[in-house]
């Protein structure tokens, strides 16, 4: 796929609004087929690279590609891409049928084709029965279903969803992420969705674009992402992460020799560190061994400390470790059948450590706080 033309190439594009730079300098290929995600806090830029792309905001600098043109001057309407907004934005007065073939009709499509059309695209969204029901005697679920129907019916390259979800309740969004990735399966079209969520963006998406304060932090599948984050705010905003301080020491292959916590301890990196610099060691919750005494004969680092809370979740344990160094931790095991293992108790003295390699290495000083 990454061979193809990309739908979507966005060059250098930048966005300024009364002086203030709210997008910079972002660089993107979107290829043809895929469930693209742009996942970041509130006021990162994700809506506008969205507006930018469906021609409802200009770049200050850059371009927007689409389908190998430049749309430097192309309008919304004149470009292959139609947008479903958070809001829906039905027409209360129209009916269900009227709502979908709206656009087609402003395009003077012939009513025969209007109602073949309208109609597949009901299919496709599950909503056939309710082509003469009007937007307020619909759930909220249907609603979306209808503002999708209204997108897709126009055929487009590209359908962009700016958090679609948001206004629904938790189990419907559930059943709703599921249903957005059969239809993009069939309808072979590319998604590009917008969310602040986490779960949305890594449940749905083939890639996700993190974003911070109008760049984009790191583009990669959720298994990279969550895995491998780049920096420490993809690490941060990207589900919950341990953080234990270090000190570089030699380099031997993939292997870092270092100091952590203040220990001695070998770790896997490929980065160019130096003898001397400061380092942060990244592992997730589910990445760390809590044991009550140490192995024998393991070689791993061992950190003691101290239990000062636990939390049953049924199918995992979750503990809050306090290292001797003083640095808090969060365990969590998933629940297996060894009742000794998962009945840890605050108080207890344990020792923390992790499963070879899982850990991510970066430069103490790459620290943006979310």
């Amino acid at each position: 796929m990454s061979e193809e033309r990309p739908v979507i190439r966005l060059e250098h594009v930048s966005k300024t609004f009364e002086g203030e730079t709210v997008l910079r300098d972002v660089c993107l290929d979107i290829h043809n087929g895929e469930f693209l995600t742009i996942l970041g806090p509130s006021g990162c830029g994700k809506t506008t690279l969205l507006r930018l792309i469906a021609g409802f905001e200009s770049p200050t600098d850059g371009d927007v590609i689409i389908d190998g043109r430049s749309m430097r001057d192309v309008p919304p309407n004149g470009r292959k891409v139609n947008t479903v907004f958070q809001s829906y934005a039905l027409f209360p007065h129209m009916t269900v049928f009227d709502n979908v073939s709206f656009g087609l009709r402003m395009s003077k499509v012939p009513e025969a084709e209007i109602k073949d059309r309208v109609l597949q695209a009901l299919r496709m969204v599950g909503l056939s029965g309710q082509a003469g029901r009007r937007p307020g005697s619909l759930s909220g679920g249907q609603q979306q279903r209808v503002a999708i129907a209204r997108a897709v019916v126009n055929r487009p390259l590209v359908l962009l969803l700016d958090e679609p979800l948001s206004a629904l309740d938790y189990k419907l969004r559930i059943q709703m992420r599921t249903e957005l990735k059969q239809l993009r399966r069939e309808m072979g079209i590319t998604f590009i969705f917008v969310t602040h969520d986490q779960e949305e963006a890594f449940s749905m998406s083939d890639r996700v674009v993190v974003m911070n304060e109008g760049c984009v932090a790191q583009v990669g599948t959720p298994v990279e992402v969550y895995e491998q984050p780049v920096n420490m705010f993809v690490a941060r905003f990207v589900g919950e992460t341990n953080i234990f301080e270090g000190v570089a020491g030699q380099i031997e292959g993939g292997t870092l020799h270092a100091l952590v916590e203040g220990r001695k301890c070998d770790l896997s990196s490929r980065r160019g560190f130096k003898p001397g610099d400061r380092i942060r060691v990244l592992l997730r919750p589910e990445d760390l061994l809590v044991e009550r005494e140490v192995p024998e004969d393991d070689e791993k680092l061992w950190l003691p400390g101290l239990i000062t809370e636990t939390v049953y979740k049924g199918s995992t344990w979750d503990m809050i470790v306090r290292l001797d160094s003083g640095n808090e931790v969060l365990v969590t095991e998933f629940f297996d059948e060894d009742a000794e293992k998962m009945n840890f108790q605050a108080g207890e003295r344990v020792f923390v450590s992790w499963f070879d390699g899982w850990e991510v290495v970066l430069p103490h000083e790459d620290d943006e706080p979310v």
